[in-house]
């Protein structure tokens, strides 16, 4: 079978693609025009392991091959939640990876003399299967059982050798794994592959509304107004549009007045997990531990808990350090900064300027000089002679 197009990227590794297009071995009479132009077959590789790789009536094939347009409209289509959603519904919460998911029931119909809160959950688990599962993009053809979702700073793929409905004869050579990999050694390969894929099937069929569509829709992940919807996928703000965004915009306001605690608990509810906020002595301090804990909340969600990770001498020390970054880049960000900066009328290494800057933005002077520091303002001589005269 002669290759029309093929495209690598990644590191067989960690993380590769390969796809390939091919002539439509029934010659386009059993498929649509965009269908049959994107007859294909691909490869997923996970640390030197070939997902695809399976045994079909007593022959081993390398590749799975089928129409690949679905795929490629389910990748573009997923992909915030395929690569920032962790936490899955409630009625899965006791997997482990994504992959085990794979072996829950499937949703089943509705009965009105059921359980509609046993449906709903149905409906939840068969929603974050759909955004999380390569097989469900499948329109036929042999795929294998293969998961992506974001698990803290890494993307887990997890994978298992389920049997496909009506393919009794086809056995994938690896039964099950997982790994977790940087989100870039991920996200660089599949864009790499889904961008060019489509922009190949366009130059074939440019007339066809599927095939620009698919190309817009790749385009639009570039866009910075993705960075709210993937932040909201991150901290687990739901899976409707109009409430990811209403209750992100929510959070985000909340963050530009982290000086009450009340609203926070008001907001996301009580604290007891983390009470570190009350015992901050000065209205700067709690302000500097809400940032800080509010990066937890965003981004170090452990599985099925309703708050993040809490501060504490046990949590991870790395996962410490970016909190502090980013409650120092939240409460200064660098126009505020410059602005201080500009305003305080005396170097900014003296004790009068850091004053007049914390006081300014609401920060202790600890916390400022640090900051300054890490962004270059101040060398480390002057930092060192500083923090004894600023104090905490």
């Amino acid at each position: 079978m002669s290759v029309r197009w093929e495209r690598f990227a990644g590191d067989t590794a960690s993380f590769a693609v390969r796809l390939s297009f091919h002539h439509d071995p029934d010659i386009g009479e059993a498929a649509l025009p965009e269908m049959a132009e994107s007859w294909g077959a691909f490869q997923i590789w996970v640390r030197g392991v070939n997902l695809c790789a399976h045994v079909d009536g007593g022959e081993t094939l390398q590749f799975s091959h089928w129409y690949l347009l679905p795929i490629l409209e389910w990748l573009s289509a997923n992909w915030d939640p395929l690569l920032h959603e962790e936490r899955p519904p409630l009625a899965m919460r006791s997997i482990g990876t994504a992959a085990e998911a794979g072996r829950m029931a499937p949703i089943a119909a509705f009965d009105p003399a059921g359980s509609t809160v046993e449906f709903v959950a149905r409906q939840q688990q068969y929603g974050w299967n759909q955004r999380h599962a390569l097989r469900t993009a499948r329109d036929g053809g042999i795929t294998p059982d293969v998961r992506f979702r974001r698990v803290r700073d890494q993307v887990e793929i997890s994978w298992m050798a389920t049997q496909l409905a009506g393919a009794g004869e086809v056995e994938f050579l690896s039964n099950e794994g997982t790994a977790y990999e940087a989100p870039s050694a991920v996200a660089e390969p599949l864009y790499e592959i889904l961008a060019s894929a489509a922009e190949w099937l366009h130059k074939q069929l440019p007339q066809s509304e599927r095939c620009q569509a698919l190309v817009d829709s790749v385009a639009a992940l570039r866009s910075p107004r993705r960075t709210e919807e993937r932040t909201a996928w991150i901290a687990g703000l739901g899976a409707a549009w109009d409430r990811i965004d209403a209750r992100w915009r929510e959070l985000r306001d909340l963050g530009k007045s982290l000086g009450s605690p009340k609203a926070f608990e008001a907001a996301f509810g009580s604290q007891r997990s983390n009470d570190n906020h009350r015992s901050a002595g000065s209205a700067q301090a709690r302000r500097f531990t809400l940032a800080h804990e509010l990066c937890h909340l965003l981004h170090d969600r452990s599985q099925g808990a309703r708050l993040a990770m809490a501060s504490g001498p046990w949590a991870p020390k790395v996962i410490e350090q970016r909190a502090n970054a980013f409650a120092a880049w939240l409460l200064m960000p660098p126009e505020s900064l410059n602005s201080a900066i500009a305003s305080a009328g005396s170097p900014v290494d003296s004790p009068e300027s850091v004053s007049a800057i914390a006081g300014r933005l609401d920060v202790s002077r600890a916390t400022l000089v640090e900051h300054l520091y890490n962004l270059g303002y101040i060398h480390e001589e002057a930092r060192d002679e500083l923090r004894p005269r600023v104090g905490e």
